[in-house]
């Protein structure tokens, strides 16, 4: 015979966690970290940002930023690390069309990726793997 699980209902869900999402809504979100970034990085790539990675205002969606930085990775390295910690700035909008330059350098198990637009940086990454 098949055990019944009770129901969690979102009032059972509020009263328990009443207390963490009152901090949670109620006190500043600290803020970030700067971003410091090597002064040379060995391996650029190029990608024009296709239709398919666009929102509706035609600019570039932003968790396609992250899967351009996980396509500059092989398959091997996939397979055997995973994101222990990321930070991502977005600094400028891109659109359907344009092509950006990706400059990256992976030191061991920290990933460092800037984007490039026209002469100026549009969003910047920094991804630490176990």
């Amino acid at each position: 015979m098949r055990e019944v699980i009770p129901a969690f209902f979102i009032d059972d869900f509020l009263d328990f966690h009443s207390e963490s999402l009152h901090i949670l809504l109620n006190e500043p979100a600290a803020m970030p970290e700067s971003l410091v970034f090597p002064s040379v990085f060995p391996e650029t790539a190029e990608r024009t940002v296709q239709y398919s990675e666009t929102d509706l205002n035609g600019h570039m969606n932003n968790s396609c930023y992250l899967d351009w930085m996980d396509d500059l990775l092989d398959v091997a390295f996939h397979r055997c690390h995973i994101i222990r910690s990321l930070q991502i700035n977005f600094v400028s909008e891109v659109q359907t069309g344009q092509t950006v330059t990706i400059h990256w350098l992976l030191e061991d198990r920290l990933l460092f990726v800037k984007g490039c637009f026209d002469g100026r940086q549009i969003f910047a990454v920094r991804a630490i793997f176990q």
